[in-house]
């Protein structure tokens, strides 16, 4: 179900531990995640990765969460699926991990990190957040990216790749 899950066997001495590392949706399937403000002046979607524990908001390490917001205020914020976490298990000690968004399509995330950067994120540091804004008036803001996990800087070694798109409205 999920062609970009893989074994990755840490080098850590003679007592590894394996991990599996994952991320869903396709090119032609991309993860959605919608979110309308009515009546506000601001709507807000985000796809998160957590890399530890406490980092953004209420997200887990290991976990792909998705946010949506209301003028500011947390209106829902939640895992998609265990099943589709991007490490398994959570108290990975590898790493660290290297992600990468790429616009596939639509408007560019405009909250998080910069696309189109290796960012580090390990067992004790950082988190993978990308998101969209849409504020003053009503209309719509919506964008698909491109998420890849490397095991180096430079991005040589794409151990997972998936989708998300995210789309952010206001309406009167």
């Amino acid at each position: 179900m999920y062609p970009f899950l893989l074994a990755i066997v840490a080098a850590k001495g003679t007592t590894s531990p394996t991990e599996s590392v994952n991320l869903s949706g396709t090119a032609v399937s991309p993860r959605t995640w919608a979110h309308i403000s009515i009546g506000g002046n601001e709507a807000v979607v985000s796809w998160l990765f957590g890399g530890k524990d406490g980092g953004t908001a209420s997200i887990a390490r290991g976990e792909v969460q998705r946010a949506g917001y209301d003028n500011g205020v947390q209106a829902i914020y939640t895992s998609i699926d265990t099943g589709t976490d991007w490490v398994i298990p959570h108290n990975f000690q590898e790493g660290p991990y290297w992600f990468r968004g790429t616009l596939e399509s639509g408007d560019a995330p405009n909250i998080g990190l910069a696309l189109g950067v290796w960012t580090s994120v390990s067992n004790d540091v950082n988190n993978f957040s990308f998101g969209w804004q849409k504020t003053g008036g009503n209309g719509t803001v919506s964008g698909t990216v491109k998420v890849e996990i490397a095991t180096d800087s430079g991005g040589s070694n794409i151990v997972a790749t998936g989708y998300y798109k995210g789309t952010a409205t206001n309406e009167p």
